[in-house]
């Protein structure tokens, strides 16, 4: 998923049109659109694939570097991160990663919904299947994991657990549709036991930790119980479990890349639509702050301090 460098960061946004290229088909000049990074081609045998979910053209390092040249400064190459690079004022962005939406929807807000909102309210939709009455837990209160609790409680969940390092992210979570919080320690599975006097239906990983992608399994009823993973953790991160349950308690663990959509690029002005009429999910409320792009660079500095309390930092431009 990295870009080579000179990179443009930015995987998420929210723009107009101003142009298109030659053979570009179903968009035109004026259209509102949410770019995303997942791609989807409609040819490939993933896209083709009835139950399966990505793309062979998803934008990675050795995809981006053997693409045009349709980046540069000073002369040299740039390569927008995601085949994106939001962080610009004008992007070049493949007509299969451009989700249009309603021409009535309100732009300056929906920034999220090309990654963090898709992901999380897809692992919930599109993975899960989350049905009113199902006990589910949510590891990571960051915008991917507060967009599962919105995905839950808008599905209507018994008990919708949010579990976090950080007391103020947790307080945001009950705002959210959280019915229960706690603070993430070793006795986490055993206070998901009490409060919903079984396993959970559902456990959903998004902070990329590995002691908690081995809690989810854990807390997950025997039978039935599904994990599903999705924050994205350090490529040395090894899953903490122990294997033999899967056999003998019939757990289940699912991956989910952006949500497991069939096609992003569907399901994002369905949640668009979403969003203007029901104000479900939230988007705006993941904005907890707004800053110029010259602010982009504290911005990025406060957020890798594990005390930050910003979902997502909209950069307006």
């Amino acid at each position: 998923m990295l870009a080579p460098f000179p990179v443009i960061l930015g995987h998420e946004g929210a723009g107009v049109i101003e142009s298109i290229g030659d053979n570009v088909s179903g968009l035109q000049v004026g259209d509102k659109v949410v770019p995303c990074a997942l791609p989807h081609c409609g040819e490939c045998h993933m896209c083709q694939h009835p139950t399966g979910h990505g793309c062979t053209t998803f934008p990675t390092n050795p995809i981006l570097q053997a693409g045009p040249q349709t980046v540069t400064a000073k002369g040299k190459r740039l390569y927008p991160l995601m085949a994106m690079g939001t962080f610009c004022e004008y992007i070049v962005v493949p007509s299969k990663q451009v989700a249009k939406v309603d021409p009535s929807t309100q732009l300056d807000k929906l920034a999220p919904l090309g990654c963090a909102v898709t992901t999380g309210w897809g692992a919930a939709e599109a993975v899960a299947n989350v049905k009113q009455g199902d006990d589910v837990a949510v590891w990571g209160m960051g915008p991917v994991g507060i967009s599962t609790i919105m995905a839950c409680s808008h599905f209507k969940a018994r008990n919708v657990i949010a579990i976090d390092v950080v007391e103020e992210k947790l307080e945001l979570a009950r705002k959210f549709g959280a019915t229960h919080t706690m603070l993430a320690d070793k006795t986490v599975p055993g206070q998901i036991m009490k409060i919903c006097g079984k396993g959970l239906d559902y456990a959903f990983e998004c902070s990329g930790n590995g002691i908690a992608e081995g809690q989810t399994i854990e807390s997950l009823q025997s039978g039935y119980g599904i994990s599903v993973m999705v924050g994205c953790p350090p490529p040395t991160v090894k899953l903490d479990t122990n294997a033999l349950m899967f056999i003998l308690q019939g757990k289940t663990i699912k991956g989910a890349l952006m949500g497991g959509w069939k096609n992003s690029l569907e399901a994002i002005p369905r949640l668009a639509e979403s969003y203007t009429k029901q104000r479900s999910p939230n988007i705006e409320g993941l904005v907890t702050s707004e800053i110029g792009l010259e602010g982009l660079n504290d911005a990025i500095f406060s957020m890798a301090n594990n005390t930050c309390t910003d979902l997502r930092v909209l950069v307006k431009f």
